[in-house]
């Protein structure tokens, strides 16, 4: 997640310019990604749109890889598992 966060501030040119582009106050923006090292979930969505960083690289944990890059039986098992149904 960190990486990402910083390929995106890497891609705005600082993290003045991030801020700005996700409506974030500079401090805030220092903030994320010096203290919390991960994107708040509100931004993530246009992060990938400005910067063309991968929501699931800058929040695996909302976006897992095996429901966006497609999922076998098994993926679809643990997923199914994990919302509280029976796996087939």
């Amino acid at each position: 997640m960190f990486r990402a966060l910083i390929a995106c501030r890497d891609a705005a040119g600082s993290d003045s310019q991030m801020g700005r582009d996700l409506g974030i106050p500079q401090s805030t923006m220092w903030r994320i990604i010096n203290r919390y090292r991960r994107l708040p979930a509100e931004h993530v969505l246009r992060a990938e749109e400005l910067y063309g960083v991968s929501r699931h690289k800058l929040r695996p944990d909302i976006y897992p890889a095996d429901i966006l890059y497609g999922s076998s039986s098994l993926a679809l098992a643990g997923l199914d598992r994990r919302l509280g149904g029976a796996a087939k």
